[in-house]
């Protein structure tokens, strides 16, 4: 297909986001980088199951900590 300003081609997102995660992630490697983005994707998704689990089998009272009046 026709080549834009590598500035506005979806390729420059992915580099982008694939070089951000990497940082982010402290990653030394895009292998990396992938294996630790699953595993924080699978963690979250195991947490929010959990929750949903969890979800109205608790009562929580506002124990006077909150800062609205």
């Amino acid at each position: 297909g026709p080549k834009g300003p590598p500035y506005f081609g979806f390729g420059f997102f992915k580099r982008f986001n694939a070089s951000r995660a990497q940082r982010l992630l402290k990653a030394k490697t895009e292998t990396e980088t992938i294996e630790r983005a699953l595993d924080n994707l699978l963690i979250g998704e195991e947490i929010a199951k959990r929750l949903r689990k969890m979800a109205g089998k608790f009562d929580i009272e506002d124990m006077g900590q909150s800062s609205l009046p």
